[in-house]
């Protein structure tokens, strides 16, 4: 048996996984070139950060979610593309931000006055539950990578609550 990868259909997958990466670029760049901001004021003023995600699915999911709860905006870290099929439309109504670092995010927030809220698996660093936190008028909620999880230290996101 052959490992994967190799021989013709290692080839094969190879192609493959080059031609869902390109098509999700062109997805993403048709979906966005020329768009205009969305106009009007939004329920909340809650943020969603999405820190690193796979840009397949979750991107997408996440806009699409934040557009429902009535958030004010949705941030990327270091997603330059994603599927915009994901976000069923909610594209037409929530600004999502793109940054290529962290550091450029947490202060992009900083500097319009909210508090990162770091979400994270169970047992991080002093976190309480999401359901019995008291969460800030102007909260910016960061999740992690699917697999990974969010990987930020404390020293990272100075002022920030943790919360799962």
């Amino acid at each position: 048996m052959k490992r994967r990868g190799r021989g013709p259909l290692g080839l094969l997958f190879r192609a493959e996984w080059h031609v869902r990466g390109a098509s999700i670029a062109l997805r993403h760049h048709l979906a966005t070139r020329d768009r205009p901001p969305p106009t009007g004021e939004r329920p909340h003023p809650l943020i969603l950060v999405g820190d690193h995600l796979h840009p397949r699915y979750n991107p997408g999911r996440l806009i699409r979610t934040a557009e429902v709860f009535g958030a004010a905006a949705v941030y990327l870290i270091d997603v330059p593309r994603f599927d915009p099929g994901m976000a069923a439309g909610a594209l037409d109504h929530l600004p999502v931000r793109h940054f290529d670092s962290r550091q450029a995010c947490f202060d992009a927030l900083a500097r319009d006055g909210y508090t990162l809220v770091m979400l994270s698996t169970p047992g991080g660093p002093t976190t309480e539950p999401l359901q019995t936190a008291s969460l800030p008028a102007r909260a910016a909620l960061v999740l992690g990578n699917e697999g990974r999880g969010l990987d930020v230290t404390p020293d990272e996101g100075p002022g920030a609550q943790w919360g799962t």
